[in-house]
């Protein structure tokens, strides 16, 4: 029997003993067990532009503008990517091929289609990322190309890449004038010239298999009229070099002479070509578009660009500019605006960990570094709390968080650990006024570790924000759920400054000191489920489908099973909150084969209830 005729007639079986849909109980729109990213895109730093696109490079991530769908599209580490903190990009267009160099020094080289967008090809390079006699920098400053040839500049150097082979074909590490380290922080080809700007001053030499760029004797440093090393940014408008010092001078460089074209107060920062005939020269704060054809000069005065990185004009003469304060910038439908796409990053700014209030309303007050936590009363008393016995025993004094469990209990991050006050009552009367720490395999739980947040889900579980990344422990604290790093998730930074749970959906908001990111936990907060009844998604389960099926709206924590129809039990296990899911597999592994199966429920007391029915195609 085909799939098409298995799952209609699993379909009308499951409509004749369909359950009602629980009440204040709606189905995620983000699958259980999945993330989102929530980035900042208005600090952007660096464009790339093919075909209709524009691919904007921000100090948090990475999104490409389609012109004629007027949308924005993020690409992100669930889209295939390898890092977050991007520093660079260029597009080869005839290779169509996006290149992305992050702070990190990976590189990511992502092939794209016909319309210029990506695909899922994606070739890393960690050549530069895993090499630890590199000491300085290994961010990329500017990429250029030479037909096939990409040349990266970096501060240790310059390093080649062959773009048909996709792998580093060449570094160039000491290029100084007596063969000394040198860094380079741009590059650009001119006929067959390689220039490079760098500390102490332009270099150039020849493009040929005959010359050897990895020996300093081959390259030549350019000189102003003065006999001084030239230094300054470097742009190309079509086969022109342009050569903006850091003196204030604009030169165009012909036939081997230096030709003075406009002279300014300061030093020019930047020098971007717009078009092969207009070039952007960024004094400070002072933007000035210069045509290279009749040699004028206007000031550009757009409030949204006063924070420039990176421009060009696209074939309707339409600015486009990196500004990192306002994002994507463009004059395309007539007036300056950002068409940066917009972001949750403002979710749960505000920390609620700072003072918190117990069962019974007293106030818990983390103090500053080593001052540890002042308990108030509602008549005022005041308890502190410390590192020694018998005055609060943390672990620190150093508070990070603070936050009040189901049961009560006042769960404190430290900068040496977890500690726990079971029972805050007895703090405030002076019984006891130590807290408890957990231990987990053996020692105190994350006992090396700064604990920066602390929140608690639906299922009274804890988790547990660090400098070294999230760790999700049962709810006593002994058993260690989930261990979330840059290493194995989405997340941009390890560093994690505060985490905020939703508690109508269970989604777990986690910022980092990088950006924040969410995902959608496996327990949710008791709603008002008047049916008592379940709802089960995704239902049916069809043949494509690999996630998690989720039952929410269950009693809180109560027991699951799962049976087939012949009341065979093929899975069991306890809701979080009121939250359960089942991977669609036995215990022992392998998916269940195709058929309708059912959801039961059981008290402590050892009442039964039916609580849905789950169709399952194969």
């Amino acid at each position: 029997m085909k799939s098409s005729q298995v799952l209609f007639q699993l379909l009308m079986l499951l409509c004749v003993v369909q359950v009602a849909v629980p009440h204040a109980v709606a189905q995620l729109s983000t699958p259980v067990g999945t993330w989102r990213t929530h980035f900042n895109y208005k600090k952007a730093k660096a464009l790339a532009q093919a075909g209709n696109l524009i691919y904007c490079a921000t100090e948090q991530g990475l999104f490409y503008y389609d012109k004629s769908a007027n949308e924005a599209n993020v690409l992100t580490k669930l889209d295939g990517l390898s890092n977050n903190q991007i520093a660079q990009i260029k597009i080869h267009s005839s290779l169509k091929l996006l290149i992305i160099g992050y702070a990190s020094g990976a590189l990511d080289l992502v092939q794209l289609d016909s319309q210029f967008e990506p695909t899922s090809q994606i070739t890393t390079l960690e050549f530069i990322e895993d090499n630890t006699a590199i000491l300085s920098s290994k961010k990329v400053s500017d990429i250029s190309f030479y037909q096939n040839t990409a040349f990266m500049s970096y501060d240790f150097g310059l390093v080649v890449l062959d773009l048909d082979k996709k792998e580093v074909k060449e570094t160039y590490l000491y290029l100084g004038e007596n063969g000394n380290a040198l860094g380079v922080s741009q590059s650009v080809v001119v006929g067959n010239i390689l220039y490079i700007s760098t500390p102490i001053g332009i270099r150039q030499a020849t493009l040929s298999n005959e010359v050897n760029l990895q020996y300093f004797g081959n390259w030549t440093t350019l000189k102003s009229p003065n006999g001084t090393a030239l230094k300054g940014a470097l742009s190309v408008t079509g086969t022109q070099l342009w050569i903006g010092s850091t003196e204030g001078d604009l030169w165009k460089y012909i036939n081997g002479q230096l030709l003075s074209t406009l002279k300014f107060a300061t030093g020019i920062d930047k020098l971007i070509a717009l078009d092969t005939q207009h070039l952007l020269i960024k004094n400070g704060t002072i933007l000035r578009v210069y045509q290279t054809s009749d040699e004028s000069v206007s000031r550009l005065t757009e409030p949204l660009a006063l924070q420039l990185q990176d421009g060009f004009w696209d074939n309707q003469q339409k600015f486009w500019i990196a500004d990192y304060a306002n994002g994507l910038v463009s004059n395309i439908s007539g007036t300056y605006k950002s068409y940066s796409p917009t972001s949750q990053d403002t979710l749960f700014q505000y920390r609620k960990d700072s003072i918190i209030l117990d069962s019974d309303k007293n106030r818990w007050t983390r103090l500053g570094a080593y001052q540890g936590i002042m308990v108030e009363t509602p008549a005022k008393q005041r308890t502190y709390l410390y590192s020694g016995k018998g005055q609060g025993n943390l672990p620190s004094a150093t508070v990070a968080s603070m936050t009040l469990d189901k049961y009560g209990q006042i769960w404190v991050g430290t900068t040496a650990g977890v500690a726990v006050f079971d029972d805050p009552a007895s703090v405030v009367s002076g019984r006891n006024l130590d807290a408890y720490t957990p231990i987990f395999e053996k020692r105190r739980l994350l006992a090396n570790e700064t604990v920066t947040t602390i929140a608690i889900d639906g299922g009274n579980r804890k988790w547990m924000g660090t400098n070294n990344g999230v760790f999700l422990f049962s709810e006593d604290g002994t058993e260690l759920v989930s261990n979330f790093t840059v290493a194995n998730s989405p997340l941009p930074s390890n560093q994690i400054s505060y985490i905020g749970i939703e508690p109508s959906t269970g989604e777990v908001f986690m910022r980092t000191s990088q950006g924040m990111v969410s995902y959608q936990g496996t327990a949710m907060e008791a709603g008002d489920n008047i049916s008592g009844k379940a709802l089960i998604y995704p239902n049916p389960v069809r043949p494509e489908y690999e996630g998690l099926i989720t039952i929410d709206g269950l009693y809180e924590n109560v027991v699951v099973k799962i049976t087939d129809v012949a009341g065979r039990l093929i899975y069991e296990t306890k809701s979080n909150g009121s939250r359960a899911v089942w991977n669609g597999q036995y215990p022992t592994g392998g998916k269940v084969p195709t058929g309708i199966y059912y959801v039961m429920t059981s008290t402590d007391e050892g009442n039964q209830a039916l609580m849905g029915k789950i169709a399952v195609v194969r």
